[in-house]
């Protein structure tokens, strides 16, 4: 980029790692690549997501102290991370990723309010940290990844609070203060992050994997050539011990040819591999805003609706039903009705709700009280507080 900021400044080592091997501890851990920049030319989407997995294996064969977290695979879209999320989740790959459209409060969903629950009640002033992740399965109701990513959220207290017992106020504030942070990070998953470059800004990963497709289109949003080429780099550097770059033939990156000099290892010509007819995945939360939040509130407490709503877990299998030509409601596998979209949400999913390979699932059951809503509508709720489902869908489209 011409327009850059200290562009007269040449690009040296840090003098902190100046004596260090040019690759890094992976020059010796990998013979082949020597920890330099990997440049992987494959044929198409098909290819890459193969090769991506194929390389995340790899490395953990390498370093077996590698975990799944410590990679990153990023894409200038979320078309193009979402088919490699597919991909690697078809592949038994455990993967994180961001939700776009946000989190509701963490202390809302159902595991996390159970395990706060269970602080705020428990019958002694004091307890250990490891005999609550002992349990925690059976504190948070069912094993998911929202259990998981409780367990990991003591782990790090544990790393603080030691072995020993501890205030369940304190914990109780602990727990408070982890989701918080979990919060901000807006994501879920415990594995592989998969995302977009801008989901990953200000973040570092010791395995970077950048996908190529989408950086050849007209820069968006108004943005400059240059401000797309500052996106690939900013992608690039969110790498810590090895970086690999993914450059497709059937939609070619435009800056990898400029890399080039020390640092830049081999090019590897990646044959594509797989189903030749796999398709393109595409994922759509509907979060809190597409959900008719009182509908289960405006019904008594022994409506079935609750029993129903307390019967569902994290990753269930639902469906999405029209009522008349403006409604959509949510059920179980059972045919029992859980919730229903907003009018919003409803128009924008009516007709679809039959599309051959869509598959809807739970993301979270939220808590919701009475208080939450508006003056307006309290009138109209009949219980002090219910359940939400958040969903998603997997739809697999064309190639």
């Amino acid at each position: 980029n011409p327009d850059r900021m200290k562009a007269n400044r040449p690009i040296r080592i840090n003098n902190a790692r100046r004596n260090d091997p040019e690759g890094g501890a992976w020059e010796e851990r990998d013979p082949n690549i020597r920890g330099q920049v990997l440049i992987l030319d494959v044929d198409d989407g098909i290819a890459a997501d193969a090769a991506v997995a194929a390389y995340i294996e790899w490395v953990r064969e390498l370093d077996p102290v590698t975990g799944w977290t410590d990679f990153a695979v990023l894409g200038r879209t979320w078309a193009e991370a979402n088919t490699t999320r597919g991909f690697l989740e078809d592949h038994n790959i455990p993967i994180r990723r961001p939700i776009p459209s946000g989190l509701p409060r963490l202390e809302r969903i159902r595991e996390f309010h159970r395990l706060i629950n269970h602080l705020q009640q428990f019958d002694t002033p004091d307890i250990a940290v490891p005999a609550l992740r002992e349990n925690i399965t059976a504190i948070c109701g069912a094993e998911s990844f929202w259990t998981r990513m409780a367990d990991r959220i003591l782990s790090q207290i544990q790393q603080e609070a030691g072995a020993s017992p501890c205030p369940t106020t304190y914990l109780t504030r602990a727990v408070h203060s982890q989701l918080s942070v979990a919060k901000s990070e807006q994501q879920i998953g415990e594995g592989v992050l998969v995302g977009t470059v801008h989901s990953a800004k200000g973040r570092e990963f010791p395995h970077v994997v950048v996908l190529g497709g989408d950086w050849n289109q007209r820069p968006r949003n108004g943005d400059s050539p240059e401000a797309q080429r500052r996106l690939y780099y900013v992608a690039m550097t969110r790498a810590i011990s090895t970086l690999t770059i993914i450059n497709r033939r059937d939609d070619r990156t435009p800056y990898v040819n400029e890399l080039q000099g020390q640092g830049v290892g081999q090019r590897q010509r990646i044959f594509a591999t797989g189903d030749r007819a796999r398709s393109r995945i595409t994922y759509t939360v509907l979060g809190l805003e597409d959900i008719y939040l009182s509908y289960a509130g405006n019904k008594g407490s022994d409506d079935p609706i609750h029993q129903a709503l307390a019967e569902t877990g994290t990753a269930m299998a639902v469906s999405l039903k029209p009522i008349g030509s403006t409604g959509m409601r949510v059920c179980a596998p059972n045919g029992r009705e859980l919730a229903r979209l907003s009018k919003a949400a409803a128009r924008k999913w009516l007709g679809r709700e039959n599309r051959t390979g869509d598959e809807t699932t739970v993301l979270a059951m939220v808590l919701r009280t009475k208080d939450d809503g508006e003056d307006k509508y309290r009138q109209h709720v009949k219980t002090d507080s219910w359940e939400v489902p958040i969903l998603e869908t997997r739809h697999i489209g064309g190639v």
